[in-house]
């Protein structure tokens, strides 16, 4: 006994199958990955370099030597001398930062 189910064929599927749908989709997105990298790459230029950067840090020294005359106890050797030296830089490579805030509590 055979059924009408049974006995119908189906029609034959033409195109391709589902693997090589997959291994297409793959190739396509790979190669449009390719060329955006492509293009990424090209639009960087390479021939122009930048210059380097040079930081030249300067150290000034002052020396300030004030020799007062008079200022003794009324002796013959009233002359005495004060040195003040100040140093500054430019560049700072240290930044002082603020003092921590300080806090209260009532107790």
């Amino acid at each position: 006994m055979t059924t009408a189910a049974a006995t119908i064929k189906r029609p034959a599927r033409t195109g391709p199958d589902r693997v090589a749908v997959i291994m297409f989709s793959l190739a396509a997105f790979f190669c449009v990955l390719a060329l955006l990298a492509h293009q990424l790459q090209a639009s960087t230029p390479r021939a122009t370099k930048r210059p380097r950067v040079i930081v030249v840090r300067r150290v000034y020294q002052t020396t300030v030597v004030t020799t007062l005359i008079g200022s003794g106890s009324g002796s013959g050797s009233g002359s005495g001398t004060s040195v003040s030296q100040s140093v500054s830089s430019s560049g700072s490579g240290y930044v002082p930062t603020p003092a921590a805030p300080t806090t209260r509590a009532s107790g």
